[in-house]
């Protein structure tokens, strides 16, 4: 399957894409190294050699081309030996290169020591367990995905709300949260803080009230193993997002494309004006995720509000919260903006990525390193299952990499090009290592790099908020159950409560009707007041996008008004002042509409989030009058009428005989019952919910169930991406770091000098035959030339045999018509 299409500069070294292993992906970028366009000439076994030999910028594209000729004219075997790499050569070429970037004033973060250190530990790797890539818990490491996910699986949790009595440990990453490896152990195992607390209570260890094991990363359900409609919906929302904010770039790039003046003053105000167009594309993504689960947009909203708070920190000295971004974000500098801008639309590009099993033929690749040791350790080579899935591909008419189609790789004869060399310049990624590199990277290199924890804490959130959810509905099914049963049992309520006398049957009827239908109700609120709380984070959100909008509009139109009465009373009867003024003047009305729409925009949003807020208070207080008087009151009746209600005695118990005692006790549970039905009577019966109520509230309730189930199919969209994000945070893949700054630049040099060479070659053997050609012409003239010489001769000696026979032949006349004279 292909993967997504890059439509950026690539970010960081050796990039690559998001998705599963065995996806590629069309980047259009080369190595960052060597710049996609570093060439060599000369001694291609010297790498020291190579990097003498440079020529001017080439793109990935034109690197291809170049190579391509080479690469369809050697045989498939020979293709596979030019795509082995000797260790030595390999860590010569990077000390090389190193020392080249170095002269170029652009050094590496790492040094040659660091890349031998790297290499040696993914060759021992490779040779241990056949992979280049652990999965890291603490301190503990896993050879494949499958085995950390067991073991996460394993590993219990302190029920968030349900800790340690003592160090107060009550979330997943708490101070005790390394507490327990077994679901039966009771003991909390001390670390950090917690150690004092253990000195002064002599050592005694704390107690865990509780322990609920839920496995943070789990196979899909049966039935789920594809793709899922909410999974295909989630990802077509940021494909479109990702389309709007790519379409509206090249808009206004080509918006500045065609300006003609490009001074100095307009060199400025581009950079202002694309801080700006990143500035609202920020706004624009981070509204449209807040429009999706809390645990996908905090993923997103977290890290950026963070970089975002400390840069405007540093910037006016103010401390703020993680809340204040949008305001933040038009302080910040043009260089911070576009990090949050890449950051952004990285982490978004990853929700692209198709979920669910992958298909057959990459479900036997498996997750594969795209370069394998060979021998004993001392050299390398591309994975033949990497190697075969590149051949089979081809860019599609989209320019997304596809699969050929059966009969044309038969056609082929196992000699497909396929797009290896497309991978090897970088035009295309494997999406699979993309996805762990931005899993891993910090949005700014003095910040953390995002750890496993904060990953496996939002896995177990979102595992805990889908289990309250899926309560919700099952405590909502009961009820709508026990109302049907309950219409059952009544038969027609009006009529009943029309009734001027009830017995105490009816009255028990009634009440547990009502008991019934305000449990019912405060469920519907319940989902009410939740779908609510969606659309207010919707609306907050929007207002934090339009009051820095506004701010900056009228500030804006605050300084075209000032222009404005500059030109009003400025004098001159030039061209070019009326031009100016006029100017000044449509700017001004430019700035006083959007000004005007904007304050409207704003307006809105505000009174349609006072008015949500307003509703929300009113169910919340609802809700509580509800649950704490009303329905308390319905309880009371009803265990009184019931007999569970027992008033305290009047005199000891061992004073009085049982008869005595049961007779007291029947005279006051008879009054008892005479008081609830008066209460009933005068003051319940008017309050009882109709027969039109009782549709409302299920219907309501239906509605819930249904809005909750979509909301859960969305909440399994979620957690897939936060669980492959859990197993790429976590994985330490050496194999990304060896091939893409290691292995692919050496690579390229070595096709680029193999391919210089064969041109070279193609070249002298083209001029041989040219001068072939030219010798086989000349001497084709020359024996035309001689051949019309002979011609000529003999045309000559014909006619010179010609004029001899004809004198002959007069003379022959001449001499018979003398001899006839003499006769």
């Amino acid at each position: 399957m292909p993967g997504k299409k890059e439509k950026r500069g690539q970010h960081g070294r050796g990039g690559n894409g998001s998705g599963h292993n065995g996806h590629t992906s069309n980047q259009g970028q080369g190595s960052k190294r060597n710049g996609g366009g570093n060439q060599t000439n000369g001694n291609k076994s010297d790498p020291m050699e190579q990097q003498k030999h440079v020529q001017p910028y080439l793109e990935p594209a034109q690197r291809i081309e170049q190579a391509r000729p080479f690469w369809e004219h050697i045989p498939p075997e020979k293709r596979k030996q030019l795509l082995e790499i000797d260790v030595e050569k390999l860590l010569e070429y990077t000390k090389a290169s190193l020392q080249v970037m170095e002269q170029l004033g652009a050094p590496e973060n790492r040094d040659i020591e660091e890349y031998e250190q790297i290499l040696k530990t993914g060759i021992q790797r490779q040779q241990e367990k056949d992979t280049w890539k652990r999965w890291i818990w603490h301190d503990e490491e896993f050879a494949s995905a499958e085995e950390f996910r067991d073991h996460l699986a394993k590993v219990a949790r302190i029920h968030p709300g349900k800790g340690c009595a003592s160090c107060g440990a009550t979330t997943i990453l708490g101070r005790c949260w390394k507490v327990l490896r077994e679901p039966n152990e009771k003991e909390c195992y001390l670390c950090g803080d917690c150690k004092e607390q253990q000195e002064q209570t002599n050592g005694t260890l704390h107690k865990v009230e509780e322990v609920e094991g839920i496995p943070p990363i789990q196979e899909r359900e049966k039935g789920k193993e594809k793709e899922q409609p909410a999974e295909a919906a989630l990802r077509e929302r940021m494909k479109d997002l990702i389309s709007y904010v790519h379409d509206s770039t090249r808009s206004f790039h080509e918006e500045h494309r065609q300006r003609n003046d490009r001074n100095r003053r307009h060199r400025d105000m581009d950079i202002d004006e694309s801080r700006e167009a990143n500035i609202s594309h920020i706004q624009h993504m981070l509204s449209m995720l807040s429009r999706e689960q809390d645990s996908l947009y905090h993923t997103c909203y977290v890290p950026i509000s963070k970089f975002a708070s400390a840069c405007a920190a540093r910037i006016d000295g103010r401390n703020r919260s993680d809340q204040e971004l949008f305001n933040d974000l038009e302080i910040l500098s043009y260089e911070d903006i576009n990090r949050i801008y890449d950051f952004l639309l990285e982490k978004i590009e990853t929700y692209t990525v198709k979920q669910g099993d992958p298909e057959e033929e990459e479900k036997e690749m498996g997750d594969i390193d795209l370069f394998a040791v060979s021998g004993d350790g001392r050299g390398l080579r591309v994975h033949p299952k990497w190697l075969q899935h590149l051949e089979e591909r081809k860019l599609g008419d989209d320019g997304q990499p596809q699969r050929m189609e059966d009969e044309e790789l038969k056609g082929m004869q196992g000699a497909a090009l396929g797009l290896v060399l497309e991978w090897i310049y970088g035009s295309i990624i494997c999406t699979a290592e993309k996805a762990r590199e931005v899993a891993r990277r910090p949005l700014a290199d003095d910040l953390p790099a995002p750890s496993a924890d904060l990953g496996y804490m939002a896995v177990v959130q979102q595992h805990n908020m889908m289990n309250h959810w899926r309560n919700m509905i099952s405590t909502a099914k009961g009820l709508l159950g026990k109302m049907l049963e309950s219409r059952k049992q009544i038969g027609d309520v009006d009529s009943l409560k029309q009734k001027e006398e009830h017995t105490k049957e009816e009255v028990l009827q009634l009440l547990k009707r009502e008991e019934l239908l305000t449990q019912a109700k405060i469920e519907m609120l319940n989902f009410k007041h939740w779908a609510g709380e969606k659309e207010v984070k919707k609306l907050r959100t929007q207002l934090g996008v339009k009051e820095p909008q506004y701010q900056r509009l009228k500030l804006e139109f605050e300084e075209a008004k000032l222009e404005k009465f500059k030109a009003e009373r400025g004098k001159g009867d030039g061209h070019g002042y009326h031009r100016n003024s006029e100017a000044i003047m449509q700017e001004h009305m430019e700035l006083q509409t959007a000004l005007q729409e904007s304050t409207l925009e704003l307006k809105r949003i505000q009174a349609s989030l006072s008015q949500l807020q307003h509703e929300q208070s009113h169910r919340t207080q609802e809700i509580t009058q509800l649950t704490r008087s009303w329905l308390v009151q319905i309880g009371s009746m009803i265990n009184k009428l019931e007999g569970k209600f027992r008033p305290p005695s009047s005199s000891p118990e061992s004073t009085r005989s049982k008869d005595v005692a049961g007779e007291e006790e029947d005279v006051q549970q008879l009054a008892i019952v005479r008081s609830v039905m008066k209460q009933f009577a005068d003051d319940v019966k008017k309050q009882l919910y109709t027969t039109k109520e009782d549709l409302e509230v299920f219907n309501g309730i239906k509605e819930g169930i249904k809005n909750m189930e979509r909301h859960i199919e969305d909440g399994y969209a979620v957690l897939s991406h936060l669980q492959t994000h859990l197993l790429n945070v976590s994985c330490d893949d050496i194999g990304a770091v060896i091939g893409g700054n290691m292995c692919l630049p050496f690579l390229q040099d070595k096709l680029d000098s193999a391919a210089l060479d064969y041109a070279a070659a193609e070249a002298a053997k083209a001029e041989a035959a040219v001068i072939a050609l030219e010798r086989e012409e000349e001497l084709r003239k020359k024996a035309e030339k001689q051949k019309k010489e002979r011609q000529r001769m003999k045309r000559k000696q014909k006619e010179r045999e010609e004029r001899e026979q004809k004198l002959a032949a007069e003379r022959e006349a001449l001499a018979r018509k003398q001899a006839e004279e003499e006769e």
